[in-house]
């Protein structure tokens, strides 16, 4: 399988270190500011790199600062960020949408508007913040540096069953499946266009390299 973070002359497929990457991918999720470069400023909107960031949210549900939004929209200060978000908020309630960016004095969060409380909980209980478990993690920095990638050889990667992670992260739109691919083993897992904004990235290339994430 293809790695786009590999150089073009390496010799062998690179080894993915799973604890190396699932905190790799922790902390560039975690804190947007550390991602490794600015979006491309005619791919994706200054909105929409604000929406994705808060979609992903924290591992801890604590709320993101503008500073920590701005830092990775070019052009954009921190003081500008809460009227990128009251035009998302008005897109919001224009559309008849669910979601609402609420803001208090630790930053900013998407959440779930009261009126559809009650539809949540007979979905499964409270709203959750939107966030990657340790499993979503794998999976992601797997399909990201393999891509593309059949889910039975994510599974041997992993060394335990991927389907319903990548259903997840699939509904989320983080990863998409390419069924049009005749592979034997299945459809093809690739990265999307969102899985770039989230994490700030421009293109694949700029991913870290596997040799250069921490220990």
């Amino acid at each position: 399988m293809h790695n786009p973070a590999a150089s073009d002359d390496a010799e062998g497929p690179v080894t993915l270190p799973m604890s190396r990457l699932r905190a790799a991918f922790a902390r560039m999720l975690d804190n947007p500011s550390a991602t490794v470069a600015t979006p491309d400023p005619d791919a994706v909107t200054p909105e929409g790199i604000v929406e994705a960031i808060l979609f992903v949210g924290r591992a801890d549900d604590r709320a993101i600062t503008a500073e920590e939004i701005a830092a990775v929209i070019r052009d954009v200060s921190a003081d500008e960020v809460a009227g990128l978000v009251d035009r998302l908020n008005q897109r919001y309630e224009d559309d008849g949408g669910a979601c609402r960016i609420e803001q208090n004095e630790q930053g900013f969060r998407l959440a779930i508007i009261e009126e559809h409380d009650g539809v949540v909980q007979r979905l499964g209980g409270k709203a959750r913040a939107a966030r990657l478990s340790s499993a979503a993690l794998e999976c992601l920095a797997v399909v990201a540096y393999r891509q593309p990638i059949a889910a039975v050889a994510i599974d041997a990667l992993r060394g335990a069953p991927s389907g319903p992670t990548l259903r997840r992260l699939e509904r989320r739109g983080l990863i998409r499946a390419d069924a049009s691919q005749d592979a034997p083993e299945g459809p093809l897992y690739a990265t999307t266009a969102r899985f770039l904004e989230v994490l700030g990235l421009a293109n694949l290339r700029q991913l870290p390299r596997v040799e250069e994430l921490d220990d």
